[in-house]
């Protein structure tokens, strides 16, 4: 596949006044009913700030006030359950330098516990894997599978440990869709009040009847929040990747919603950004959703039945290829839950993609103590027949700095499109440290979900970004 190299744009706008002016328009002209989830998601006059202060990035002292606030009091994903399929199974779970073992206790129960020693504090468990217990590499103290303590070596030097007392501090575990979430709060509210509202958008394609394929991880010089937030908003799509551009940017049709602590996005596929200089026609964009970028890549010219568009074909190619794994019922799915991409935020880092089009997870964790390192995580989840186990998890590809998306044969296309991402990441913390207003922006619609997440970021921190931003203003402070 050829990808479009970027070139700068006029970024003069013209009408398409053939194609949909709205998301509401698009979803008039499917060919299926269209779930009300899809037309509507919480509210769409999405509160959070348009400016916060640079330093949120890059303050060590903010890094560390996460640490309390978020980290140890929200939900957040820490595995699959194919990753502790089995009875004595474990994951290791880090963020921001804490540490925390999911194990499973029994067919029934998964437990978690902090990954510190009760002796002195040294990892129970290095990495993940199959035990019969829980004991320490240092001095042996060990434990069950439960968390009750089972052997204190010497118990003669410890007259004042009471073994029965002595068990691995738990924290809350919860699943949803078959992943795993831990919240080391044991006062906090339960993981189903915390994310109500988003079953409705994985009834159709549920990651319960789903295995991963793929698993990428690597490590960026860059703050967790502005790594996640380019994957926040279809904002960027225009200029990062502009090979999209006919088929997959129409800003006009991009639609916004949040409920509680998520945040939605839907991007319409195929319509033209109003930045195309020019309107295509509809077989020029079913061969743009195809991935053919050039006339020279393919000789088979892609041609249209009569009266039908560029999407629901495009829509009537997915449920063909979708009929095999979910028989008749994938006749009734509408265009939308096809074709178009829904990507949600669930606060503060977990990012599942509902529908067909994008059957993915992406994850951004704060790596180790440096508020300036984080890590980028991408699992692909593929649908399996009914009946069908989903099989042992791959092991995670690490990348290094230098090496690209684009590499990974398992990603096919797919990489290219992510390297386009990785390409305004590398030095997103130099140009934030180079900020002579000390103020990032962002727009009030297209980077909405953006805006959602620092009102929650904002609730959970104790911070105001209005009265920081107002201080550097009246202050005249740089950088």
């Amino acid at each position: 596949m050829t990808i479009v190299t970027k070139k700068a744009r006029s970024f003069s706008k013209r009408s398409h006044d053939s194609q949909p002016q709205s998301y509401d328009e698009v979803l008039d002209k499917d060919t299926r009913p269209v779930p009300a989830y899809v037309r509507k998601f919480g509210e769409q006059l999405i509160p959070g700030p348009c400016e916060v202060p640079v330093r949120w990035y890059t303050d060590r002292g903010i890094y560390e006030a996460e640490i309390e606030s978020i980290w140890k009091r929200k939900w957040q994903m820490a595995c699959r359950l194919e990753h502790v399929a089995a009875v004595g199974d474990t994951h290791v779970y880090d963020v921001a330098g804490l540490s925390f073992i999911i194990v499973r206790v029994s067919q029934e129960v998964i437990k978690g516990y902090w990954n510190s020693c009760l002796h002195r504090g040294v990892p129970l468990r290095q990495r993940s894997g199959r035990v019969e217990r829980l004991q320490c590499p240092f001095h042996g103290f060990m434990w069950g599978l439960n968390g009750k303590c089972l052997m204190v070596p010497h118990p003669e030097e410890f007259p004042h440990i009471n073994r029965e007392k002595f068990s691995l501090p738990e924290v809350q575990v919860a699943v949803w869709q078959g992943f795993v979430f831990i919240n080391p709060d044991l006062q906090a509210q339960s993981l189903e009040s915390y994310i109500d509202g988003l079953d409705a958008g994985f009834s159709v394609f549920p990651f319960t009847r789903r295995e991963i394929v793929v698993h990428i991880m690597k490590i960026f010089p860059a703050n967790w929040k502005a790594l996640q937030e380019a994957f926040l908003e279809s904002f960027h799509v225009l200029t990062t990747h502009p090979q999209f551009a006919t088929s997959q940017a129409a800003d006009r049709c991009t639609t916004f919603g949040a409920l509680g602590n998520v945040s939605r996005g839907i991007v319409s596929l195929g319509q033209t950004s109003d930045y195309v200089p020019y309107t295509p026609d509809e077989q020029e964009i079913f061969r743009a959703l195809n991935e053919f970028w050039d006339d020279e890549e393919h000789s088979q010219d892609w041609a249209l039945p009569d009266g039908v568009s560029a999407r629901q074909a495009y829509a009537e190619r997915a449920r063909t290829a979708l009929r095999v794994l979910l028989g008749s019922a994938i006749d009734g799915v509408s265009d939308a839950e096809l074709v178009d991409i829904f990507y949600y935020t669930v606060f503060p880092n977990f990012n599942p993609y509902g529908g067909f089009a994008a059957p993915m997870v992406y994850r951004f964790l704060p790596y180790g103590n440096d508020p300036e390192k984080s890590v980028m995580e991408l699992m692909f989840l593929r649908p399996i027949s009914a009946g069908a186990e989903p099989r042992e998890p791959p092991k995670p590809i690490w990348l290094s700095e230098d090496q690209e998306f684009a590499t990974v044969e398992e990603l096919g296309s797919f990489g290219a499109f992510v390297s386009q991402d990785s390409d305004n990441l590398r030095g997103i913390m130099k140009g934030l440290r180079n900020s002579r207003t000390g103020i990032v922006n962002f727009a009030r619609n297209y980077e909405s979900k953006i805006r959602h997440f620092y009102s929650l970021y904002e609730e959970a921190m104790g911070l105001s970004a209005a009265e920081e931003v107002a201080a550097l203003k009246a202050s005249g402070k740089r950088g």
